[in-house]
């Protein structure tokens, strides 16, 4: 017999947050962010089962993760990681060094760095201030210039 669907949702919502290194307080106040109180407390209660997960709970963590409902619910992890493409960027930093990375996420973090994640893992960083071109491989004027 699969778990009840709330205990899904927790482990998935856990496997979530730790794949991107992300703490129970950093998903509280991310969830805060899109107005929705969910505390430290909530958070460890949600993902060891000793809490039930809401509809708002629910909608709130697929938001902060960019993940659908469904994949939250989904008993197959992989789920999680697979909806988004994988694309190939070159990235070219001040220096010259040109360097192929495939990646299904990428985000800039709060202390400027370019991060590359593919399936939950980072796989590639750098100063953002350091980044002059990343253009999808083997396109053609889809380059984002950036360093200021």
């Amino acid at each position: 017999m699969p778990p009840p669907i709330e205990t899904r949702a927790a482990a998935n919502m856990r496997r979530l947050r730790e794949a991107r290194d992300m703490t129970q307080i950093e998903l509280g106040e991310r969830a805060a962010k899109l107005g929705h109180t969910m505390n430290e407390q909530r958070i460890c209660g949600l993902e060891a089962g000793r809490r039930r997960m809401n509809v708002a709970d629910l909608s709130v963590v697929a938001a902060v993760f960019d993940v659908t409902c469904e994949q939250l619910l989904s008993p197959d992890p992989d789920a999680l990681f697979g909806t988004p493409p994988a694309v190939s960027y070159a990235v070219t930093v001040d220096g010259g060094m040109t360097q192929v990375v495939t990646a299904d996420r990428t985000e800039v973090d709060p202390d400027g760095w370019l991060n590359f994640h593919l399936r939950g893992e980072r796989v590639f960083f750098a100063p953002a201030s350091r980044v002059l071109c990343v253009q999808v491989a083997g396109g053609s004027g889809n380059s984002k210039e950036g360093g200021s």
